[in-house]
């Protein structure tokens, strides 16, 4: 899935730039939450059915691989869509708001994974695998149908967000989708590109808990999944410090800007 998010980053971010507003979210939600049910009702059903049959496990795990994938994708072009887009349009153009609305929106996105490992480990050693991805499906179905309210409350409440798009409705402009290495050559000539390779750099010599890792730990018998959603949470701890408390330290005395070469 890492590895398809980085070819076909650009395509999705084309694809992004090209489409309307709400449609792009709108669908984007729907088939990341689509796909997500489907990985776990094939995963409920390899755990039901087919965990003894080889051949036929490792066919549907091919199939969740290829759901991990599409998922990924549509997470990509949602952040971009979110991040780039309608924040930008909300905040018009106040770079204060823009930076306590973007603290905000992460402290939420860190809390949730703060929370989540706990819980969902927990989850597990309690009512075990199968019931838990039963839980997992259910609340995607539950979660999606809120999520889309919310995003349609948002989109008719922001003028911005209409105005700008019936504007490109009425003048399209002509765009030309660039290559890969086009938009390679055009990332090496910005200036803080050394910045953002520095800290790409970091991830080669410090252990992130990603999937690999995850997998890992549970090769060893006296690590079990709520050791893990422990270890993760603490993390993820560092984390939500990190944007709650040092961000807006740091702002107050620099510049975002200077706060991001720290």
């Amino acid at each position: 899935s890492s590895l398809s998010g980085i070819l076909l980053a650009n395509t999705v971010t084309n694809l992004v730039n090209h489409g309307q507003r709400l449609k792009i979210i709108k669908e984007t939600i729907f088939i990341q939450r689509s796909f997500a049910v489907l990985s776990a009702a094939i995963l409920l059903i390899i755990f039901q059915f087919f965990e003894d049959h080889s051949l036929l496990k490792k066919a549907c795990l091919a199939v969740v691989i290829i759901c991990g994938v599409v998922e990924k994708l549509t997470t990509i072009a949602n952040k971009i869509s979110i991040s780039r887009d309608w924040i930008v349009k909300i905040c018009l153009k106040d770079e204060e708001f823009m930076i306590e609305l973007n603290t905000k929106l992460r402290g939420i996105d860190l809390f949730c994974k703060l929370v989540a490992p706990f819980f969902i480990s927990s989850f597990i050693t309690i009512a075990g695998f199968k019931i838990t991805l039963a839980f997992i499906i259910l609340v995607f179905l539950i979660s999606s149908q809120i999520e889309f309210s919310m995003i349609l409350k948002l989109y008719h409440s922001i003028p911005a967000l209409k105005e700008s798009e019936d504007q490109i409705t009425k003048n399209p402009p002509k765009f030309q989708p660039l290559t890969y290495w086009e938009s390679l050559k055009l990332f090496c000539k910005n200036p803080i590109a050394l910045q953002v390779i520095s800290i790409s750099l970091v991830y080669l010599t410090v252990l992130s808990f990603g999937n690999t890792t995850i997998a890992y730990l549970l090769s060893f018998d006296d690590i079990n999944n709520f050791s893990i959603g422990l270890l993760k949470g603490i993390s993820t701890g560092f984390e939500l410090f990190g944007t709650l408390v040092i961000f807006p330290f740091l702002n107050k005395l620099t510049n975002f800007i200077n706060v991001g070469l720290i």
